[in-house]
């Protein structure tokens, strides 16, 4: 996944607010001028019903490629999550699903979307 403009990005956003503990969130990328490739990361959480970047905004004459990434179900009931891209303002779904108590997402620029159960074991798979 590719952001090309300063007011791209990607983002994660929860179908309802959590009841005790927001969703863990962490992803890499690669942050890339004409001259050079730097890896970057975020840490962060969801925050209930609001966007928090999965992957900023790159700076101006930068592109950003996401290329790996982790959304962990810390809470006590399921969460409905969305990755979603927003191009100045304009968001299109990328992938939504229902994550169980101690399931994840996890996001490989070579395998796309998945979703793992909380033994590990593969739930789903969209490549993207």
């Amino acid at each position: 996944m590719l952001l090309t403009a300063t007011t791209d990005k990607i983002e994660v956003v929860l179908g309802a607010s959590v009841t005790t503990n927001q969703l863990h969130i962490i992803s890499s990328y690669n942050d890339t001028t004409s001259s050079s490739v730097t890896p970057t990361k975020t840490v962060t959480v969801t925050n209930n019903t609001t966007a928090v970047d999965l992957v900023p905004s790159p700076a101006s004459g930068h592109q950003r490629s996401l290329r790996w990434a982790s959304i962990f179900n810390s809470d006590i009931i399921d969460a409905t999550v969305t990755i979603r891209t927003n191009y100045n303002g304009t968001t299109r779904t990328v992938f939504s699903t229902n994550l169980k108590v101690n399931e994840y997402i996890q996001y490989t620029h070579r395998t796309g979307w998945k979703v793992f159960d909380q033994n590990g074991a593969l739930k789903s798979n969209i490549n993207s």
